[in-house]
């Protein structure tokens, strides 16, 4: 287990609205629709998937039940004129705006799905990197159980932004395309690379010592 994983999963822990699903359903409808599904977005679905808004996975505006899932193959079935999932790809969510989410099985990475000029369904940006960067980032609603929240620093400058990377490259949890994590010592940084603002939190001295020893196992 690497430090993300880690630190993802002592987050979900505070979790108490986990609903799980049953893995071989969801292998078992995977396969019914054809759908070139991954082992990893199994592994999600059979853990997550039995509650539409389980509440650090709701934070991230979009409902990513079992369910939901099925409800989104179905409805290709009902407009198959209106389709927008990719060649190798699975429905992975239903954003609350915007289109919905595909997870692309040779490489993991998670797309918002659209179509081109002549309506051929093709992978849109990345959201996430992989379920394990959505995993961390959504597990940080908890952050506060193991942290303070600091001031927000906002309107840095470009130079800022360059010399708070180069000094921390170290310490950066590379976790997003849009943002930068980092873990120095007592300090938990959340860096935006689009909108130029930091966000301190202070970690509180039992969870600093934890990680120190979980390092320290490594």
């Amino acid at each position: 287990m690497d430090l993300v994983t880690y630190i993802t999963e002592r987050l979900i822990s505070y979790a108490d609205d986990i609903v799980p699903v049953n893995r071989q359903e969801i292998i078992d409808f995977f396969e019914s629709e054809n759908a070139p599904y991954r082992e990893d977005h199994v592994d999600f679905l059979a853990r997550f998937g039995g509650n539409h808004f389980t509440a650090f996975l709701k934070n991230q505006n979009a409902n990513f039940s079992f369910q939901e899932i099925k409800e989104l193959y179905q409805a290709d079935k009902d407009y198959p004129d209106e389709v927008e999932l990719a060649e190798g790809c699975c429905h992975f969510a239903n954003p609350y705006v915007d289109n919905w989410y595909c997870i692309e099985q040779a490489t993991g990475i998670i797309y918002r799905e659209a179509v081109d000029e002549d309506n051929n369904p093709i992978l849109s940006e990345v959201v996430w990197c992989n379920i394990k960067s959505l995993l961390f980032m959504s597990s940080l609603y908890y952050l506060d159980r193991v942290g303070t929240r600091l001031s927000i620093k906002d309107n840095l400058t470009d130079e800022f932004v360059q010399i708070f990377q180069d000094e921390n490259r170290g310490y950066r949890l590379d976790m997003s395309l849009y943002g930068a994590y980092y873990i120095k010592e007592d300090m938990f940084y959340y860096l935006s690379l689009t909108r130029n603002f930091l966000t301190p939190t202070k970690l509180h001295p039992w969870f600093y010592e934890e990680l120190k020893n979980f390092k320290a196992s490594q």
